[in-house]
């Protein structure tokens, strides 16, 4: 679509597809160091009553609508000409699915590891996969290798008398697969397209939080939905979808108030410049919404926690406005009878600092905090 230009960095765009909508960037990457955002846009469908193929539809539409906006402010700024030769699509819940799964080789006597004894475990593992859609796979690869029960990240020609191998894989509903197919195809004729899955964008951002141990719960608020990722030694073990999201939340404490005006006063009070009337109110709304949010994710964590407890850590991921609220609300809440050290959670919020060895953008371009994970796990692909 665009002609070349003597350009040291590779420009790729990357959208991040969610329950009702859809954001999309354009990135520069270069061969270290993060990755620059350049151009952003996201697009979320009204509110209302739909099902799930009229909502998919509408998502497929929102992703062209989309990327119209941020490419005609792409091509009239200053990278006019610039060529975008890749294109990835990050998805998320429900449009995805995600699962773990294992195989195990068990050899008579200590054996020399060869590549293909690896490929020949991952197709194993790939088998397995009772919860995915393999018409519909968009990604299946290895993410752990054991020799003799320990984890190594260069197992070709060591010796061992066992090999484990992990394989993630996952799928993608057909109407939003076929949409992100021939919507890239349209608007990046020469450009390859990649698809992956939030879990697997998630599970990579986790490793830029310090201090982070193997297990961990992952949190994420989106626009209609929340998603809870269950993480044990480094992989995904469960994965849930919650109907209570950024617009569900900030209803119940808007009353008669628009919701920018709710988010307004959240922010004066998180900088304790909230006085009056309307700061009293939304102070109560907000008491009576914890009532309903915690019975609500508190009867997800009993599920969850029914097969297993969970782990303490918790890592939040929202919109920025809402974190300091929902940060406090998870720490301060009882969800202690579900947690594997019978204490409160340890709430840790993964945000736009923590991604800016992988990721960053110009102080005019400011893109949320999903399309910031998309594009960190891009330029770690990229540059790996």
């Amino acid at each position: 679509m665009f002609g070349r230009t003597n350009v040291s960095k590779k420009i790729v765009a990357v959208a991040h597809v969610e329950s009702a909508g859809v954001g999309v960037a354009i990135i520069a990457i270069s061969a270290k160091g993060p990755a620059m955002v350049l151009e952003y846009e996201r697009v979320t469908l009204p509110e209302g009553n739909r099902d799930t193929n009229a909502i998919a539809t509408g998502v497929v539409t929102s992703l062209a609508d989309a990327w119209k906006n941020a490419l005609t402010r792409f091509v009239t700024g200053p990278h006019k000409g610039t060529q975008i030769s890749d294109a990835y699509a990050v998805i998320d819940a429900p449009w995805t699915h995600s699962q773990t799964t294992h195989a195990s080789s068990i050899f008579e006597k200590e054996t020399r590891i060869a590549a293909v004894m690896i490929k020949d475990a991952a197709q194993q593992a790939l088998t397995t996969g009772t919860e995915i859609d393999m018409s519909n796979l968009i990604e299946s690869t290895v993410v752990r290798v054991e020799l003799n029960g320990y984890p190594t990240g260069s197992p070709i020609g060591k010796m061992a008398h066992q090999l484990s191998v992990a394989a993630l894989m996952s799928d993608c509903d057909t109407t939003i697969k076929k949409g992100l197919t021939e919507t890239f195809a349209n608007l990046f004729p020469g450009a390859a397209l990649t698809l992956r899955s939030k879990s697997r964008a998630l599970v990579s951002a986790m490793n830029m939080i310090p201090c982070l141990g193997k297990d961990y719960v992952i949190l994420t608020v989106t626009t209609e939905a929340s998603n809870v990722l269950v993480i044990r030694d480094g992989l995904t073990v469960q994965s849930v979808q919650i109907s209570e999201g950024i617009h569900s939340i900030i209803k119940r404490i808007s009353d008669k108030s628009v919701p920018e005006e709710a988010l307004s006063l959240l922010r004066m009070i998180e900088r304790n410049e909230c006085n009056g009337e309307a700061c009293e109110a939304i102070t109560d709304l907000m008491a009576r919404a914890e009532i309903d949010l915690a019975r609500v994710y508190g009867d997800t964590f009993a599920k969850i926690a029914s097969l297993a407890r969970l782990p303490a850590d918790l890592i939040l991921i929202t919109q920025s406005d809402l974190v300091p609220w929902l940060a406090a609300f998870f720490t301060r809440i009882d969800f202690t009878q579900f947690t594997l050290t019978t204490q409160p959670f340890s709430v840790h919020v993964l945000g736009r600092k923590e991604l800016v060895s992988q990721v960053n953008a110009d102080t005019a371009v400011v893109p949320d905090i999903e399309l910031m994970i998309a594009g960190a796990l891009v330029n770690s692909e990229e540059q790996s």
